[in-house]
């Protein structure tokens, strides 16, 4: 029998003559065929895919298993949601979305290990206020995957400073990988209980707080462009092994990194205007041992505050950051340290101007100096040999300052640099 509980049996050959295939043979043939799903798949899995598409965008019922047009669209995406559910497929479904605009009047059913995939021009969007959903969000998924699907809060329908309203609530294990996000309140958030998520690749912009998560465990936020603030909260400071990295380089000015309550976050490669780490609850590992270092930071004055470790917060460690404006606007921020035993190590370059000095003596701001930590100055190469004949050197250090003295005034202007190390 060529085919038997859906597994292939080598046939009795006789004669030289292949064997007869009967009826029973047949259906077995039968079975095995509609068992199988057109994604196919050598493990024995039933895979699913439901292919959704809008009247609006061209699209006829040929061409996708559910037609959307236009008006309360999340019906036929909540049925498609329905259909996979039913048939006990989550962990292995997908339900694709064609090109097009969908609009939303309510949210779309929790996808619960069902993935949801757009084609690059796939955009819902927000029609209706919803009055019945508590966070009047668009979608909520975990164990699963969105992507390449663009978000339309059209945050204009709600008035004042409205509170809970998100785009996308982030659940366990679930990863939102190159998305679009706009025009929103929250773009992307995560709330209570989950355990890992991933938010990679996004475009994030025109809204209030780009990601907005609340304890959560393990959130990973990378390479995602933002036009405003990342605010993560434990409110029991709870919250381990936080990552933001890379987020930029187009990430706004003024947008800012907010930890409340973490410890053992990473914080590295990012761009804002600042980062701050502060433990409001007083927990007693909140605000602590995280590490914040080669993130771009812009300040849009002179001596802005970038960095400000709150109190409370202890034992975290901050180097090589870039605290300079961009494009030499020559604005230059500040590290606020409001804690206790933070490690702080900071760099900088300063320039001794020919005609800066005043009784062999010249003092000159420098970003992360305080008066009690460790710093070392030396000069650059190009101004080398005019300091050790003017026998240049630092003598005194103050908060955000260093003072230099020479034997001698030198004829042209000096470039230094400084490398500050302190526990405060």
């Amino acid at each position: 029998m060529p085919i038997m509980n859906g597994k292939y049996v080598a046939p009795t050959w006789a004669n030289d003559a292949p064997p007869a295939v009967d009826q029973t043979e047949l259906q077995a043939i039968s079975d095995t065929i509609e068992g199988m799903s057109p994604g196919g798949g050598s493990d024995g899995k039933r895979y699913a895919r439901i292919v959704i598409g809008t009247s609006t965008n061209g699209w006829n019922p040929a061409d996708c298993d559910y037609l959307c047009d236009g008006v309360d669209d999340q019906v036929e995406i909540n049925q498609a949601i329905a259909a996979i559910s039913s048939s006990g497929s989550q962990g292995v479904a997908s339900i694709v979305i064609l090109d097009g605009t969908y609009y939303l009047s309510a949210p779309i059913s929790t996808l619960n290990g069902i993935n949801l995939y757009g084609t690059g021009g796939t955009i819902l969007k927000r029609n209706t206020i919803n009055a019945r959903n508590t966070y009047n969000n668009l979608v909520y998924f975990g164990y699963a995957t969105i992507c390449n699907i663009t978000f339309d809060g059209n945050k204009s329908l709600f008035q004042g400073s409205p509170q809970n309203i998100y785009e996308i609530i982030v659940g366990p294990d679930a990863k939102l990988y190159n998305c679009k996000i706009e025009n929103y309140v929250y773009g992307a958030c995560c709330l209570q209980g989950g355990l890992v998520c991933w938010i990679k690749n996004n475009f994030i912009f025109t809204g209030n707080v780009g990601i907005y998560i609340a304890d959560e465990q393990v959130p990973n936020i990378e390479s995602n462009l933002i036009s405003s603030n990342v605010q993560i909260m434990s409110s029991e400071g709870n919250l381990t092994t936080c990552r933001i990295i890379n987020n930029g380089p187009s990430i706004s000015s003024t947008g800012s990194i907010i930890l409340d309550g973490l410890y053992q976050s990473y914080i590295s490669g990012n761009r804002a205007s600042s980062i701050q780490i502060n433990n409001t609850g007083g927990n007693f590992l909140g605000g602590t041992s995280n590490v914040i270092v080669n993130n771009i930071l812009t300040p849009s004055s002179d001596g802005q505050v970038c960095i400000t470790l709150g109190q409370n917060t202890s034992y975290n460690v901050v180097a090589n950051n870039s605290l300079i404006s961009a494009g030499g606007g020559g604005n230059t921020g500040v590290i606020q340290d409001n804690g206790t035993n933070n490690i702080i190590n900071t760099s900088g370059q300063i320039t001794l101007s020919s005609s800066g000095w005043s009784g062999n003596t010249q003092t000159v701001s420098a970003t992360g100096v305080t008066a009690t930590n460790t710093v070392t100055t030396g000069p650059a190469p190009s101004s080398m040999n005019a300091a050790m004949q003017a026998g240049v050197y630092c003598s005194a250090q103050g908060q955000g300052t260093l003072t230099f003295t020479c034997s001698s005034v030198p004829s042209s202007s000096l470039t230094y640099n400084y490398v500050t190390q302190g526990v405060n």
